[in-house]
């Protein structure tokens, strides 16, 4: 399978799970390839609006160029969105990392599985700030 592929299914694949738990988004084909700020998905749920990059890592750590960061940023705050990265690392399921908590090495951010949120506890956290409506671990 090609990284293209991997990267398309891991797109999906979140955006399905994030559609489980009562959001709802889109998968923006193409985001990377514009000449304008695009995430990969951009979902909501009780107008919590969340822009998300998405990436997927057969190792423990992931880095992600400096400029994907920033036009996650810059699209966020157009939209008045929460920007996250979201990693499915092959041995530890799906991290989620609020953009502020990445650690900046050079020309990149490093995402590490240890210190990535799972999907539920950064539902959870949404949930806390919106109308109380926790999940439970699946």
């Amino acid at each position: 399978m090609s990284r293209k592929s991997i990267g398309i299914n891991g797109e999906r694949e979140i955006l399905n799970k994030l559609r489980e738990f009562g959001f709802s988004g889109i998968r923006a084909a193409g985001s990377g390839t514009t000449k304008w700020p695009t995430p990969d998905i951009l979902a909501a749920r009780e107008g919590r609006i969340i822009a998300m990059e998405v990436k997927v890592s057969s190792g423990d750590k992931i880095y992600v160029r400096r400029r994907e960061i920033n036009e996650l940023l810059s699209f966020s705050s157009d939209f008045n969105a929460l920007p996250v990265l979201s990693v499915r690392f092959r041995r530890g399921g799906w991290r989620i990392f609020n953009i502020a908590e990445l650690d900046e090495k050079g020309a990149n951010f490093l995402a590490e599985l240890r210190n990535g949120n799972t999907l539920v506890s950064f539902i959870n956290n949404l949930s806390d700030n919106l109308s109380g409506n926790r999940v439970k671990s699946t």
